[in-house]
């Protein structure tokens, strides 16, 4: 069920959340995490080294209380030539982190988005938009969703991420396979 909404350039969907627990996870140099409750965020924050498996072991605890399905979106790229070899590396070390952790607590509904996924679907358009506008448009939606000012860029994108992931398809996907495999 969706209600439509006009937008400058195209008509937008506004889907309803899924019944779901979405943990967004940014997955980089520093990583942002995000636990969203049926399209609500329920908690935030900067992840220091070694504090990836508390997050984890936090989502699931919450999907637990909460009774509903688990679903980690973590974040993906392409390097577009941006980034060099040692980077790609570096970024793709740091998701498997993750991916580990989520594995080792049994959290196996797992999607991977395109960095320009998400944020084309939670902000719209913008191909040739310059990282520090995106970091900005992330930002101020993640104040919004918070109701708090202090959210640096990490903690800003996993926040989108897992409001992404709270409406999108492959979410629901994620959650028919893993129900369907018990």
């Amino acid at each position: 069920m969706s209600r439509a909404m006009s937008g400058p350039a195209r008509l937008r969907l506004v889907r309803l959340a899924h019944q779901c627990v979405v943990f967004g996870i940014d997955p980089g140099k520093i990583s942002g995490a995000a636990i969203v409750v049926r399209g609500e965020v329920s908690s935030s924050g900067v992840v220091l080294e070694g504090e990836h498996s508390s997050w984890v072991e936090a989502a699931v605890t919450v999907a637990h209380v909460e009774q509903l399905p688990l679903v980690a979106a973590v974040e993906t790229w392409t390097s577009h030539g941006r980034w060099g070899f040692q980077a790609a590396l570096g970024l793709g070390e740091r998701a498997g982190r993750w991916l580990g952790e989520l594995e080792r607590q049994n959290v196996y509904a797992v999607v991977r988005p395109q960095v320009m996924e998400w944020r084309r679907d939670v902000f719209g358009g913008g191909q040739n938009v310059k990282t520090e506008v995106w970091d900005q448009r992330a930002k101020m939606h993640a104040r919004a969703a918070t109701g708090t000012t202090a959210v640096d860029d990490n903690e800003a994108d996993a926040i989108c991420i897992a409001l992404w992931g709270s409406r999108a398809d492959a979410v629901a996907k994620a959650m028919r396979r893993a129900a369907s495999s018990r």
